[in-house]
């Protein structure tokens, strides 16, 4: 080889090696070449995970062969995918997600729920049921007897899923006709009844404990409601007045003398009651008074994060009020309400479904329908609301990306109420399914 050739060899290595040495540093700090854009971009990351885990991913309907949840995708040049999880049994995820330039796009804790249908658990079809303060548990009356549905959520349950549900049937009281639940007390101990027999009402006491009824004496004590805090106090209005019934003892104590009031709640040494058209607040010898225009139906429901909770289920209305007017006060078109934690809570009427964060200003409306919404109700991982419409169980995503997954869980559901477990496994459902009446079990993972 003349030295001439060797030089021009020598030569073109150097040039081969200067623009080889950038291509490979910038290849290697994850810039890609768009041919669609027609440049180098520097690419992104797509981090997934669901539950279950294992679920099949596509991109933009290209299966990822060696990619399973949960996955981290490096590389991905920046642009909008349409990505779908797929897991045979289950319904597929689907959403459009942008990935951008030197970032990271999640797509995490995605529930992907079974494809089966609701299994009958009990032909009993109460008018209502009762979700324990804890939902442990769920109450309901039927005739003469009293159902406890007991959740099996605990370890062995999520250990071993052939264990079912627990129905527990009590008979009531042998001259009681029948029995119409009011509410649990607020440590989810004991259920108050109002009861009757072919001539008299009166009320009774369950214990959850224990498993004993206790007859309430006096048949002319009126809109009977439990301590806030304390499970072992009953107040009642009776002769122009507030009593207290002390459950353990049997001692009868007045409480306070607030003549004809159309609803009352006691919380602590604060007695809550609505009378002539304003909110009374009573702490010893205080009272203090706040107009409620237009709210002539509301029942005082509790006192949570500072706010006292109005509902008026006639008129469809419910009210956030905060007694030291430090925070707004806020209306809302509402039939019913749940929490997910001490924050943050859904509401629903007819026609609409809200979230509302008391820590911020205003509720967010999550969906509007069509067809009257007949229950509405949290997943305990607050990522889902399940719901009731036109014969339709549907389970709502959170994630506003793009747009809210909408799923339809089960057809031909005549629903009156929902339930979850608290592990968020199995859905429950009070009503008719396919022509059967009774209470149902949705098992959702």
């Amino acid at each position: 080889m003349t030295l001439l050739h060797r030089r021009i060899v020598y030569i073109t290595f150097i040039i081969i090696f200067l623009i080889a040495t950038p291509l490979i540093v910038l290849y290697t700090q994850g810039y890609r070449y768009n041919f669609q854009k027609g440049r180098v971009q520097k690419t992104g990351i797509l981090k997934i995970t669901s539950t279950p885990k294992k679920a099949e991913i596509w991109l933009n309907g290209i299966k990822f062969d060696s990619k399973e949840t949960p996955a981290k995708i490096e590389y991905v040049l920046p642009g909008d995918y349409e990505i779908r999880l797929q897991k045979s049994g289950y319904y597929n995820w689907q959403k459009k997600l942008t990935v951008y330039e030197n970032g990271t796009t999640f797509a995490e804790n995605i529930l992907l729920f079974k494809q089966v249908l609701p299994a009958l658990i009990s032909s009993t079809s109460p008018a209502a049921w009762f979700p324990s303060p804890d939902q442990r548990q769920l109450a309901l009356a039927s005739g003469t007897k009293l159902y406890l549905l007991e959740f099996n959520d605990g370890l062995l349950a999520n250990l071993l899923d052939t264990i079912q549900e627990k129905i527990s049937v009590y008979d009531l009281p042998t001259t009681t006709v029948r029995a119409q639940i009011m509410a649990w007390s607020p440590g989810g101990k004991k259920l108050l009844l109002s009861a009757d027999d072919s001539n008299l009402k009166y009320y009774l006491v369950f214990d959850a404990d224990s498993h004993k009824f206790q007859r309430i004496a006096d048949n002319n004590y009126t809109a009977l409601k439990w301590d806030q805090n304390n499970d072992n106090l009953l107040y009642a209005q009776y002769d122009a007045g507030l009593w207290q019934i002390n459950i353990s003892s049997g001692k009868i104590s007045p409480a306070l003398a607030i003549g004809t009031s159309t609803d009352y709640l006691i919380d602590g040494a604060t007695i809550y009651y609505i009378q002539n058209g304003s909110l009374n607040i009573s702490r010893g010898s205080n009272t203090n008074k706040l107009p409620l225009d237009g709210c002539d139906s509301c029942r005082i429901k509790e006192f949570k994060h500072g706010r006292l909770i109005l509902l008026d289920t006639i008129n469809q209305q419910l009210k956030f009020i905060d007694p030291t007017g430090n925070n707004k006060e806020i209306d809302a078109p509402a039939k019913a309400y749940s929490w997910l934690n001490n924050d943050v809570l859904l509401f629903y009427n007819d026609w609409e479904i809200y979230i509302f964060d008391l820590n911020k200003k205003e509720p967010e409306l999550i969906t509007r329908l069509g067809q009257p919404i007949t229950a509405a109700f949290w997943h305990p991982q607050g990522r889902h609301i399940f719901f009731a419409s036109d014969n339709k169980i549907k389970a709502i995503e959170l994630d506003n990306r793009e747009l809210r997954n909408i799923l339809t869980l089960a057809d031909n559901a005549a629903v009156k109420d929902l339930a979850i477990n608290r592990s968020g496994k199995d859905l429950f459902f009070n009503g008719s399914y396919n022509g059967q009446n009774g209470i149902f079990k949705l098992n959702l993972q």
